[in-house]
């Protein structure tokens, strides 16, 4: 099955993904000469073909390929050229406009439920407590981040959003896919397709949910191609199902201040908050990687007296830094910047120079 994947994507042939609407708790669909496994215990899924061609739109489009559907909602078929158009003016990549023999018309049947895609970290938190409209589903997804094969972990996660779900009166589920194990999804980078990734989990949600809230993890002033942006989320909704892309508006260390500014919001940050995808624990995080040391800072920088429960505090932060290899990434450098002016001479330094080795090296770059 996977020599015929390879030499699909070779030859370049359609991806072809029929018309038929999938239901059921536990799926193994057809893609491209391989199986697509999607399963949720406690909801089932639907998956139509819209779901499935927001999921492999844009690794088709990556690979010169066009996606063949029988049918096909109206809605989200008439968004595939302001989608197309946007990610190849991003990417590059030559138009393939969707086939389709059938065009449904809408099917709104409102449920006024909200989900959240949720991951525990501080974007999907912020959401979880000040998006609007309100989330009542918390949608966790096994097989992103997180292997399927890596249980531990995952246990620990539902665990966590099961107890934050029970806190907040809000509902959860886990949706636990191999979608990232696909032939024709590897060969595109997962920072350009998980967006739509996301989408096609609420896409196969919603007998139960008609608004999916897809958390921002870039400030609006640092906006750039990227597979979640709030120019692209919405385009894979469909007449039963909205997409926001919430939180842009705000900078990461606004959005921690204001958690950690109310009493239950703070409770539910120190207790469960997940960042780190380095070096993950059943506990949560190492507590030394860039992005656990990124939360430190901006507890620091923010005056809390506090570490999460779910981070080790016992190392020395300026030393991390002093060892971290220099930044490559121009916008990984303002949230940095933003957190000069640490209250601790040591930590603050450290921080002053990291950022100097970071431009240093990201000029070198340009120059050359």
């Amino acid at each position: 099955m996977k020599f015929l994947a390879k030499l699909s994507n070779r030859l370049k042939s359609n991806v072809c993904l029929g018309g038929t609407v999938y239901r059921g708790h536990e799926l193994s669909i057809p893609v491209d000469h391989q199986r697509l496994l999607l399963r949720c215990r406690n909801y089932e899924l639907t998956v139509t073909p819209e779901a499935l061609g927001t999921a492999f739109l844009i690794p088709a489009l990556s690979q010169g390929r066009r996606l063949v559907m029988d049918s096909v909602d109206e809605v989200w078929y008439g968004n595939q050229e302001q989608v197309q158009k946007m990610v190849s003016n991003w990417w590059g990549y030559a138009p393939q406009p969707v086939q389709a023999k059938t065009i449904r018309q809408g099917t709104n049947m409102p449920c006024n439920r909200v989900g959240l895609a949720f991951s525990l970290g501080v974007d999907s938190m912020y959401s979880l407590f000040f998006a609007d409209p309100r989330p009542n589903l918390l949608v966790l997804v096994g097989g992103f981040d997180v292997p399927l094969g890596n249980k531990k972990i995952l246990d620990a996660m539902v665990a966590s959003t099961k107890d934050i779900a029970q806190e907040m009166g809000m509902d959860w589920t886990l949706v636990e896919t191999n979608i990232r194990e696909n032939y024709l999804f590897r060969r595109e980078n997962w920072e350009r397709t998980y967006g739509s990734a996301v989408a096609s989990v609420g896409l196969s949600l919603t007998d139960h949910i008609d608004t999916l809230l897809i958390s921002s993890g870039i400030y609006k002033d640092q906006l750039m191609p990227h597979g979640s942006h709030p120019d692209l989320d919405y385009l894979w909704g469909t007449s039963y199902l909205k997409i926001h892309h919430f939180g842009h508006d705000t900078t990461r260390i606004r959005k921690i201040e204001r958690i950690i500014s109310d009493p239950v919001s703070r409770s539910i940050f120190k207790k469960y908050l997940r960042v780190c995808w380095e070096s993950p624990s059943e506990k949560g995080n190492c507590g030394q990687c860039t992005k656990c040391i990124l939360i430190k800072l901006s507890l620091l920088k923010l005056g809390a007296s506090f570490c999460p429960d779910t981070m080790p505090n016992h190392q020395k932060i300026d030393e991390l830094l002093e060892n971290f290899p220099p930044l490559l990434d121009p916008a990984s450098l303002p949230y940095r910047k933003e957190l000069l002016g640490i209250n601790n001479e040591k930590i603050n330094n450290a921080l002053e120079k990291y950022i100097s080795r970071s431009e240093a090296a990201i000029n070198s770059i340009i120059k050359n």
